[in-house]
């Protein structure tokens, strides 16, 4: 998708979000309390007014998108954002889809749904690595998104070859997160598997970075 596309698939939301708050508010007592952050065991342990509960989803998701709106304009002469668009827009839907879910879950919340928190956040953001890892391996070298290590910063193939890798541990590892989502385990166990996902992406793809690099250039030397 086009930058064009997505800003407006963006604003588009964006109204449709807040759209969601005024019905939603009108329904909700003025002087209610709701959720707006909760704890590793599911628990809600921070409240605000209806109003800023149902309108930080919103506010986020357009901040959000027009940074990513705005990054070429500052990528375009110093970084080759360019070689890797199809990233960009996955980061982009990537993000839209999380808050896309956040809102869902905090208007469900407001309206006195039985709303599994914990678990749509787990899923949103297993479908969003999903997307995500699914243009990783597309990428090139630049500065602003990537697994930029000292090592895929030096050399193009390193590049290439570790997003090939971090692409399929993170596509993989955002699939076993969605469909975890919809087993009824406790929400700290869908915590850390979240974490586990996480770490795993960052320290696999990491670690062959440093070795495929080695491998080419102080084992080439020795």
């Amino acid at each position: 998708m086009t930058r064009r596309v997505l800003a407006l698939m963006s604003a588009l939301l964006v109204m449709a979000m807040i759209g969601a708050a005024v019905i939603v508010a009108a329904r909700v007592p003025a002087d209610a309390r709701l959720p707006i952050h909760w704890n590793i065991d599911g628990q809600a342990d921070g409240f605000g007014s209806k109003w800023t509960a149902l309108l930080i989803p919103p506010i986020i998701t357009a901040v959000l998108a027009i940074m990513f709106c705005a990054l070429p304009l500052f990528a375009a002469q110093r970084e080759g954002l360019s070689r890797s668009l199809a990233l960009y827009g996955a980061a982009w839907v990537a993000v839209l889809v999380i808050f896309a879910a956040v809102d869902a879950a905090t208007i469900g919340v407001a309206l006195g749904w039985a709303v599994p928190v914990p678990r749509v956040l787990v899923g949103a953001l297993g479908a969003a690595f999903a997307i995500i890892g699914n243009a990783l391996g597309k990428s090139r070298p630049n500065r602003f998104i990537g697994l930029r290590t000292p090592w895929t910063l030096k050399d193009e193939e390193v590049w290439i070859r570790t997003h090939r890798l971090a692409g399929i541990v993170m596509t993989v590892g955002g699939l076993v997160a969605f469909a975890a989502a919809f087993v009824p385990i406790s929400a700290r166990a869908h915590f850390l598997l979240l974490l586990g996902v996480v770490l795993v992406f960052l320290l696999v793809p990491t670690l062959y970075s440093w070795l495929l690099w080695r491998s080419r250039h102080l084992g080439s030397s020795g």
